[in-house]
């Protein structure tokens, strides 16, 4: 398996933390463990374990003495790694990676979360030659041992010790560390023999003929399977630090083979690996789906499923459609494919709007269009030369930030943590703030008092609106009432309202070298004044998470989008389209199409039957072509 850096772990098995020592030795209690298994005990172990959680290492009986021993240990095979070429050969890299692998592993080890109590470290060290010597406390020796053919930076090591510490004898085990459990011990072993790394797949098929767990009787009744699985998940997923350790480590799951009639005694294994991508649930003895719908909606991961050799098959028909809906990402259902690639790519596309409309983009003299060329360069560039250019002592600047905005799932980690604090001071979000005065407060008028917020806002750097227009979505319509700064008009003039849904990169580093990508939406109302004749009245913004382009990218083609950009007057910005749509069938749908043709442009039924029969019975064909010839049309057109 490989860690979170990408290291590989070469290992037999899950790793499990800490080795018992001394078989023949005592407990804590002082009570011998002979060499036998009481099987009656070791079943009410089990069940306790299940009520309890996977109990930590007591740490009350270890000395200062103990703690103090250090043993010396010998690492090689490093030397040409591809940490090498660091300033210190990449031993600095090479002990974190020690101390980080022997914690997983160490007798310390907390199940309870899967957190070192005391993470293991290295007490000393020093490098000969090619030989890394350690000093680590003795009772941490067995879990750096373990890392020996290790993979570290893609070479494996090794680690040797040339004096091994002694076992534990019964005279000094009260003053040691105290061993896992016997249940504990058991379900260690059993996973490590049931793991297959090279496959990440966990094998739980055929666990009633295990001889290990029919020594014990673990298999005689419904509910010691039952308790004895739940025991195994918790023991499992508490070997893992993270999520996306586990995911990347245990990716398929057999439970074939097992007489499973439904699900009770494995429904566990979805909460401990919701992110599956293969199950195998062959050979039981499942009738209906049914049988299954403790796992409907499950796995939402899952990309093959088997249910071979099951009686479902024969006993209810269509099962296979139901099961579909239930794994959205099903690729393979018994061995047959049942979504392709590009189906499931068609599932993450937005869902297209049934009509195509015209853009909703009406400027005039390119007002809009000259003022958005401008503002964003210079907001990115010099903001306080711009407030005092834009804005005057009436108009209004607010900010809002959206934590809960989707993200685009092909470019961020949705879990990856964002970064709100310089903007959580400023942000008038009326969703999660309630205090009134605030809320005033937080709304800010004049060009002073604006540029005096954005100065403490991060730097951005928006693309441009000419070349990556594709990025943007501008919409612009009249609105009637917009202020008079002269007060020469009460009922106020016509102006624009103006919606702009974009993106721009952020600066994470000093060096402005990292940068993270950010979605934002933009509201200006715009009316005359100002030294340039146009002023931003109201400015609102909201900041989110990067959400990507891909909803709002126009699907026509190239070169009629640009027509049509031209045609309204914003040459090189996108604006907001739907797909087009599929050819249309006949009679009932295009009286359908007459009349939506006809609300939308004003054309009258006649002319807009004109215009469709034109353009092949195509919706949007037809809008382009009344932009483009509306000019030459007759009166009664309309």
């Amino acid at each position: 398996k490989t860690d979170r850096e990408g290291d590989v772990v070469m290992e037999g098995g899950i790793s499990r933390p800490g080795d018992r020592g001394g078989r023949g030795g005592r407990g804590r209690g002082g009570r011998g463990r002979g060499g036998g298994i009481n099987t009656e005990r070791l079943q009410r172990d089990i069940l306790k374990h299940v009520g309890d959680g996977a109990r930590p290492a007591s740490m009350r009986n270890i000395t200062p003495d103990r703690q103090s021993s250090l043993v010396e240990l010998q690492v090689t095979g490093w030397v040409n790694s591809k940490a090498s070429s660091n300033e210190d050969r990449g031993v600095s890299s090479l002990i974190t990676f020690l101390e980080r692998h022997a914690t997983k592993r160490s007798a310390i080890f907390r199940q309870r979360g899967g957190k070192a109590a005391t993470g293991s470290r290295i007490n000393r060290s020093r490098v000969e030659g090619d030989i890394l010597h350690i000093f680590v406390p003795q009772q941490e020796y067995e879990a750096y041992s373990r890392l020996n053919n290790f993979v570290f930076a893609g070479k494996p090591i090794i680690v040797t010790c040339e004096n091994p510490p002694r076992s534990r004898s019964p005279h000094n085990s009260a003053t040691s560390p105290e061993p896992p459990n016997e249940v504990q011990q058991l379900i260690q072993d059993f996973l490590s023999r049931r793991f297959d790394p090279s496959s990440n797949l966990l094998r739980l098929n055929a666990l009633g003929t295990d001889e290990k767990l029919q020594e014990i009787g673990m298999f005689k009744t419904e509910e010691t399977q039952g308790k004895f699985f739940l025991a195994t998940m918790k023991v499992c997923s508490a070997q893992f630090q993270t999520a996306e350790e586990k995911r990347e480590t245990i990716q398929s799951v057999s439970l074939a083979d097992n007489s499973l009639l439904n699900l009770s005694i494995v429904t566990s294994l979805a909460q401990t690996f919701p992110d599956l991508k293969n199950l195998d649930l062959s050979g039981n003895k499942i009738e209906n789906t049914s049988a299954l719908i403790a796992w409907r909606h499950k796995f939402r991961l899952l990309e093959q499923l088997l249910l071979n050799n099951n009686p479902i098959e024969k006993l209810q028909p269509g099962w296979e459609v139901e099961v579909m809906k239930w794994f959205p990402k099903l690729r393979v259902l018994n061995g047959i494919e049942v979504r392709t690639d590009a189906q499931l790519a068609q599932m993450d596309e937005p869902k297209a709007i049934p009509w195509v409309m015209k853009p909703d983009f009406n400027d005039e003299n390119d007002i809009v269009q000259n003022l958005l060329l401008e503002f964003f360069p210079a907001y990115d560039s010099d903001r306080a030369a711009l407030a005092n250019k834009y804005y005057d002592k009436d108009c209004s600047f607010s900010i809002n930030i959206n934590t809960h905005a989707l993200r685009d799932k092909d470019v961020q980690d949705p879990m990856q943590k964002q970064a709100w604090d310089p903007y959580i001071r400023f942000s008038r979000n009326l969703k999660h703030l309630n205090n009134p005065n605030v809320r005033t407060i937080r709304k800010v008028t004049g060009p002073e008092e604006i540029a005096k917020i954005w100065t403490q806002l991060p730097a951005t750097r928006h693309p441009a609106l000419t070349s990556d227009f594709h990025k943007w979505v501008i919409e612009c319509h009249a609105q009637q009432g917009v202020r008079d700064p002269t007060n020469t008009y009460p009922q106020g003039l016509l102006g624009f309202v103006v919606t702009i849904h974009g993106e721009y990169e952020e600066p994470i580093s000093a060096r402005q070298d990292r940068t993270m990508r950010r979605s934002f939406d933009r509201t200006f109302i715009v009316g005359p004044g100002g030294p340039t004749g146009v002023r931003i009245q109201s400015d609102i913004l909201t900041v989110r998470a990067y959400g990507g382009f891909s909803a709002f990218r126009a699907q026509v083609a190239k070169q009629e989008e640009l027509q049509l950009n031209q045609q309204l007057g914003l040459p090189g910005v996108a604006l907001a389209m739907a797909p087009a749509p599929a050819p249309i069938a006949p009679v009932m749908e295009r009286d359908q199409m007459v009349l939506e043709v006809a609300k939308v442009t004003g054309l009258t039924a006649a002319a807009a039957t004109q215009c469709l029969e034109q353009s092949n019975w195509d919706l949007h064909t037809a809008l382009v072509t009344f932009e483009t010839y509306k000019a030459a049309l007759p009166a009664d057109a309309f």
